[in-house]
């Protein structure tokens, strides 16, 4: 048997499974005597030639290599053939069990398969051939074109005949996609214009139905989704995509995290065959809910760093597919291209113009120059550089402006230009103004040729160097007065090898030293080291010199050449050359002897009472902050002792205040005899004086030290020919944790103090929590500032600061907050700004007051007559001075106020400045390089210490009204405000003092040099619109 006609055998016996009628079989007796009847003899030949039609149908499937066949009989399959089964991937039987051949169909398109294919069988031959998707077994799409034939005699019969179309279709979709994304590409302007496009396309050619773009945050190395893509859908399913897509625009990865940052990762495609197994897929519940599984992501690649990726999802499972996989890579690479090719257009676009911008607004001159010397094309600075208009230059040539003198080697080097020996050169030159006066210009040249290799015109870079010629004319004679400064300089002034070999010292230095002349003290000073004394101190000076580069106000003790010790600051840097090698040292020597001496004396008097020789309250802070901080390393306890003296007004008014002060003196002596070594009595002013006790165990023990205070003051003091009996009321407050505040601590004993002498005189008291009701009040306050801030219920008053000459010209101003209470009524600061630095809010109240008082000091400067702008003084806490973003903030206020920051004068009270001395010098130094002033507060009042206006970078020491109070009654303070004007003439800085009530105090502040006040002689602080000075340029 042939293969033909074992094909025929086949597909007979597929035939008869299919109908149940085995075509020729000749059948029993019945069957024999029925075709004796001419009607069925006719039925069964017409049912032989319906079979022979079917068998030729067969045979002409089987024959077409690789095109799969069905028979359908009432929507089953009853036979398929290998290559249908090789096609679809199921079995014959497999295929036998569906209800429906249109089962294969996805459900979205079935519908229209069917009547695709019904509109096809309809007509006279009934049959048709459609192109439509089926699924296969493993869930990938397949496109088949698919010829159908229906039967319609007796039983109906649809005979398919299919044939996988898939490579080509999907070849068509790919080129495609490549095409409309080419063209979207083209009539786009911006990547933002052209992705939801991209996304649309490649989804609707190449069969998927959600699109992403995401894009590379390079600052946060972060990748987020900017954009995404679906096809339209209905019901649940709809819902559920728009979850998917909402979770996507979520979500943010980082490289190698999901499918998109391992994209970014390793910069090439990925494909996921069902992304509910991707472990790496965090997105997997969302995609399940939408029926996503199979997906593709792809890189966008410029210059070989990914920009973004691209991701697309598919309903069904989808097996690699190199080819797709290719293009979506190639629509990749093209999107990058054309992230490249629009970058360049931009680029070129910026260039053309920074060109023209360069040319028409450049800094120095620019000229086209022809060849003859014309010119031909000239820019505004040009113009200016030579006096005349850009029509009458460009009638003119460059050689009818040069110099006569330097025409010859300017063409001398044109000529060298044009014969190709050089390519640019450049000579200072002179060139003959309008007016006839002459500029110098350096002049570089270079020449453009034509394609041709042609001369077509010089471009001519002209920068005016009169100026510098002018500077190093001055240079040159101020290089001869150098030596005379050198040699009548005040300061000492040396120079050193790399060995520290002294080279030149100048005669301020030789005295400094006790020489007669710099050559003695060369002769004598082989080593610059011996210029100090300690050899600790030279070492570190060396040491650090050599580290650092230069080292400033290097503080350090010297001998003379008598033997005699002096102080001396010292500045000194190293010379080094081009490439950092040290040639050597240069500094200068100050004598700070007598300066250091009268800081000191300030020191004490700053930090001791000037009656008793205690320390005063902001030495007493220091110390008990220090003592606190040393109980973290102890299991020991702080005790506060705060305590008055008894009727000590009624003996200064019996006796006098000589009396009451020797009284004072005498009660010192005693409390300082009742506490340890190692333990403080301080005065903080009248009677009272606190005691400190250190590595105290509890209560009892600081309980016993006040009962040795009262026996030790009970006994009578004999003062002027007068017995005076003294007694005392104390408060004690002990620490509990090391994180006591020394504040609290004062303030619990003055607390319990007030107490004892509610008890009645002679008693002492522990402070108890019952007695912190004051505390609660300061709670409540807390409270009321949060809402002052909320609801603008602060406002600021002004006093004036005015020249204490004869014409009282205000110079400024002070800003001074004020809160409208709307229980109390107007309130000063002192009544709640305490509160608001312990709870942190003097921060954004002090930013409120600080950009409130600048814009109206700007619009001041504005109004005034003559101009003339005013110096805004504004303080700053001490939580401000800490606070880390405190200059950005003072720089931001000035730039959206627009007020000058020579305008701003930053007032510091001495405990703003106590701390970390370096951190503070540069917290200061970075407020002065924004161009403010700085002013150092209170000096002579509590907690300012004398040495900060030394080492600090400020402009203004500003003398506390205790001070001035006794300016004129009271010699002491006379003393300290003298001391503090001299300072400030010793340091070049400004003095003001604060507090003015009365002409007597102008006069005396004259008198010691003092210009700048400010008080109620003045002004009270006003608002501004009881403030007509502000705008004036005379004082109130």
């Amino acid at each position: 048997m042939d293969g033909a006609e074992a094909a025929r055998s086949k597909a007979l016996e597929h035939l008869r499974y299919a109908t149940g009628y085995e075509a020729g079989r000749e059948g029993d007796g019945e069957g024999a005597a029925a075709f004796s009847d001419d009607t069925q003899q006719r039925r069964a030949e017409e049912e032989l030639r319906r079979q022979m039609d079917l068998y030729e149908i067969l045979l002409e499937a089987q024959s077409a290599v690789g095109e799969g066949l069905v028979i359908v009989e009432g929507q089953k399959i009853v036979y398929a053939n290998e290559a249908f089964c090789r096609i679809t991937g199921y079995g014959p039987e497999e295929l036998g069990e569906m209800p429906s051949l249109f089962r294969l169909i996805p459900e979205e398109s079935r519908r229209d398969a069917v009547e695709k294919l019904q509109r096809r069988l309809g007509g006279e031959k009934a049959e048709g051939q459609v192109e439509m998707v089926v699924l296969h077994k493993s869930g990938q799409r397949l496109d088949l074109e698919v010829g159908a034939r229906l039967l319609r005699e007796g039983v109906p019969r649809l005979i398919v005949v299919a044939r996988d179309i898939s490579e080509r279709k999907n070849a068509e979709r790919r080129l495609r996609a490549q095409f409309d994304v080419t063209r979207i590409l083209e009539e786009a302007a911006t990547l933002e214009e052209a992705s939801p496009e991209i996304l649309r396309a490649v989804c609707e050619n190449l069969g998927w139905v959600v699109g992403g773009l995401w894009e590379v945050d390079r600052r946060a190395r972060e990748l987020r989704c900017v954009r995404m893509w679906h096809a339209p859908v209905e019901g649940a399913v709809s819902d559920a995509i728009e979850g998917f897509v909402e979770g996507s625009r979520r979500t943010v990865l980082r490289r190698g995290e999901g499918v998109p940052g391992r994209v970014w990762s390793s910069g090439a495609p990925s494909w996921i065959t069902d992304v509910g197994g991707d472990a790496n897929f965090t997105r997997a519940p969302l995609a399940d809910r939408g029926g996503l599984h199979g997906a593709v992501a792809v890189p966008i690649l410029l210059r070989g760093e990914v920009l973004g990726v691209m991701e697309f999802f598919g309903r069904e499972v989808r097996i690699p597919d190199e080819d797709m996989l290719e293009t979506m890579g190639s629509i990749g690479v093209q999107t990058g291209q054309f992230i490249e090719r629009r970058e360049a257009e931009e680029t070129l676009r910026l260039s053309e113009e920074r060109f023209r911008g360069t040319f028409e607004q450049a800094a120095v001159g620019v000229a086209h120059v022809a060849p003859d010397g014309r010119w031909l094309r000239v820019n505004e600075k040009l113009c200016g550089i030579l006096g005349y208009e850009e029509g009458e230059l460009l009638g003119l040539s460059f050689q009818d402006v040069t110099h006569p003198a330097d025409l010859d080697a300017n063409l001398s080097h044109l000529e060298a230009l044009l014969a190709g020996e050089t390519q640019t050169y450049s000579m200072e030159k002179r060139y003959v103004r309008k007016d006839g006066s002459t500029a110098w210009v350096n002049l570089t040249v270079s020449l453009m040729r034509e394609p041709s290799g042609e001369p077509e015109y010089f471009i001519s870079v002209v920068e005016d160097i009169t100026g510098r010629k002018l500077t190093e004319d001055a240079l040159r004679r101020a290089e001869e007065k150098y030596r005379g400064i050198f040699e009548n300089a005040v300061e000492g002034i040396f120079q050193a090898s790399t060995e520290w070999q002294l080279l030149t010292v100048n005669p301020a230095m030789a005295r400094i030293y006790g020489y007669a002349s710099p050559g003695e003290m060369l002769v004598d000073f082989s080593h610059a080291g011996r210029l100090y004394g300690e050899p600790e101190r030279r070492a570190e000076l060396e040491r650090y010199v050599r580290e650092h580069g230069s080292v400033a106000d290097f503080e350090v003790r010297i001998c003379r050449k008598d033997g005699g010790w002096i102080r001396t600051s010292a500045n000194v840097r190293a010379l080094r050359d081009a490439d950092g090698e040290i040639l050597g040292y240069e500094g200068t020597v100050e004598d700070t002897t007598e300066r250091k001496a009268l800081e000191e004396r300030l020191e004490h008097q700053a930090f001791h009472d000037g009656l008793t020789g205690l320390p005063n309250r902001a030495l007493f802070l220091d110390r008990l902050r220090q003592a606190l901080a040393r109980t973290n390393r102890r299991d020991d306890s702080v005790a506060v002792l705060f305590l008055d003296l008894d009727g000590f007004k009624n003996v200064n008014d019996s006796l006098g205040h000589e009396v009451g002060d020797r009284l004072l003196v005498a009660a010192a002596g005693r409390l300082e005899g009742s506490v340890r070594i190692g333990d403080t009595v301080a005065r903080l002013g009248g009677d009272e004086f606190t005691v400190l006790l250190e590595d105290v165990r509890g209560v009892e023990e600081a309980v016993r030290v006040a009962d040795r205070i009262a026996a030790e003051l009970a006994s009578p003091f004999e003062l002027g020919g007068e017995e005076l009996l003294v007694t005392s009321s104390v408060g004690i407050s002990v620490s509990t944790t090391p994180d006591d505040r020394p504040e609290d601590l004062m303030r619990d004993a003055d607390l319990a103090m007030y107490r004892a002498k509610e008890t009645g005189k002679a008693h002492y008291r522990v402070f108890e929590e019952g007695m912190g009701a004051e505390a609660r009040g300061r709670l409540k306050l807390a409270g009321e500032l949060r809402r002052a801030l909320e609801k603008e219920e602060f406002s600021i008053h002004y006093q004036p600061l005015v020249m204490l000459d004869d014409e009282g010209r205000v110079a400024g101003m002070e800003a001074l907050l004020r809160w409208e209470h709307p229980g109390r009524g107007l309130l000063v600061p002192s009544s709640f700004l305490p509160v608001a630095e312990e709870t942190g809010l003097i921060l954004p109240i002090g930013l409120w007051v600080l950009e409130e008082a600048c814009k109206q000091a700007n619009s001041w400067r504005e109004q005034r007559p003559d101009g003339s702008p005013p110096m805004l003084c504004v303080n700053l806490s001490t939580k401000q001075m800490q606070a880390p973003d405190l200059v950005d903030d003072v720089a931001r206020i000035l730039a959206r106020t627009g007020l000058p920051p020579w305008c701003l004068n930053l007032e510091i009270t001495g405990d703003a400045l106590a701390g970390d001395g370096g951190a503070l010098a540069d917290r200061l130094r970075e407020l002065k390089g924004l161009g403010v002033k700085l002013t150092v507060d209170d000096l002579g009042g509590e907690g300012a210490s004398l040495s900060l206006p030394r080492r600090l970078p400020v402009d203004f020491l500003k003398i506390d009204r205790s001070v001035i109070d006794g300016l004129v009654s009271n010699p002491e303070d006379a003393a300290v405000a003298s001391a503090f004007i001299d300072l400030a003439g010793a340091l070049g800085v400004g003095v003001i003092a604060e507090g003015i009530e009365n002409a007597d105090q102008i006069s005396r502040l004259r008198e010691m040099g003092c210009e700048l006040g400010q008080g109620y002689h003045f002004s009270p602080p006003v608002p501004i619109t009881d403030a007509p000075w502000l705008r004036e340029s005379r004082g109130p």
